[in-house]
């Protein structure tokens, strides 16, 4: 082991001699050092010692710019003004659904008076809907063991669940706004899914983001929330895996989705060719459905109507194709005509439906 490893002093390299200056001998609690390294070139690369409270001190000093970059770069600008729809729906949307979606819990009359039973119980609670399913006999020694009955009426029916209180606070309104757009031409080639994305982006309100890097990108994407949609199953007729790129996929909230409502409404429907509004589910269709209950709304608009869009309609004959788009509107409402209540809503935002039997006619 050699001797210089145990000297405590400040070396300064000096590239003209091969020489090592050695200064005054400091404490081993003031200095630290550390052994040469001798290079490829044979010229001896040493460490210059620092004190344990300045390296501390340089330590923290970076660990809080840091902090300061990350903090700086999480900043999001605030709403500088309310949407025109968002106001609408306060000031008189909200009443207005208040009074159409109201129903009478059970139990009550008209009057305000409360019924009773025979044996003088009131009629101020729903009954169970699980006491309703049937049930096997429990003193059945071959059905003892069996799992419970599944409820009747198709795969997709649900039990009866009581009706929600109308009130204020869980009046219908609009949570977000989900946009897909399948490309299958992306399952071979991943470039056809960029014309997509970036129309996901335009029609969002999203800047121009052509400057920024594929790390940011990726970021962007994950904040503003577009994600790329894959396949759930596998096809062998259509030489599909499960996990496959096939499309776009982008969520709303917030004032940006009041403006892309605005947008649809005001641009891109009313100029639609042969358009007379989006077709309501027949009268026939089952009430009880898993779809009819869920408060979603979806219509999809056809490829044509890609140009309608103000921030495409420019650029139109630039891209290499066009695109067609499911648009899912997510409402809180749920249970027994949470459907009915749900296009009540959007149809107040100049979104029409029609009966199929009505568009045939005026057809």
């Amino acid at each position: 082991m050699s001797l210089r490893s145990f000297l405590p002093t400040r070396l300064v390299l000096n590239p003209g001699c091969k020489s090592i200056q050695c200064l005054r001998r400091q404490g081993p609690s003031e200095w630290t050092t550390k052994r040469s390294i001798q290079s490829t070139s044979q010229t001896r690369a040493t460490v210059v010692s620092e004190p344990e409270g300045e390296r501390t001190t340089e330590m923290q000093r970076v660990k809080k710019d840091s902090n300061q970059t990350a903090a700086l770069f999480s900043i999001r600008p605030g709403q500088l003004y309310r949407s025109r729809l968002a106001e609408h729906y306060h000031n008189q949307m909200a009443s207005d659904l208040l009074y159409m979606t109201y129903e009478l819990p059970a139990g009550y009359a008209l009057d305000g008076s409360t019924p009773h039973r025979a044996d003088g119980r009131a009629l101020t609670q729903h009954p169970d809907p699980i006491s309703k399913l049937p049930q096997w006999d429990p003193e059945d020694p071959y059905t003892r063991n069996r799992p419970p009955r599944p409820p009747k009426g198709g795969s997709g029916s649900l039990p009866r669940r009581p009706p929600s209180d109308s009130s204020p606070e869980n009046l219908v309104r609009l949570k977000k706004i989900s946009i897909d757009i399948h490309v299958p031409e992306a399952i071979h080639t991943k470039k056809e899914l960029l014309g997509a994305i970036y129309l996901l982006q335009l029609i969002s309100g999203q800047p121009d983001r052509a400057a920024l890097s594929t790390d940011q990108l990726s970021k962007l994407f994950r904040s503003e929330g577009i994600q790329i949609s894959r396949t759930k199953d596998k096809s062998t007729t259509f030489k599909v895996r499960t996990g496959m790129v096939c499309g776009a996929h982008l969520e709303i909230r917030g004032p940006k989705m009041f403006d892309f409502l605005d947008i649809l409404s005001t641009f891109v429907l009313p100029r639609l060719k042969d358009f007379n509004g989006f077709a309501l589910p027949p009268v026939d269709a089952h009430r009880r459905h898993a779809a009819m209950v869920s408060g979603v709304v979806q219509i999809g608009l056809p490829d044509h109507a890609m140009g309608l869009w103000p921030a495409v309609e420019e650029s139109l004959e630039n891209w290499p194709r066009k695109y067609g788009m499911n648009i899912h509107f997510l409402t809180n409402a749920t249970g027994p005509g949470a459907s009915d209540k749900a296009r009540a809503l959007i149809s107040g935002f100049r979104v029409p439906f029609v009966r199929p039997q009505d568009a045939k006619l005026e057809r």
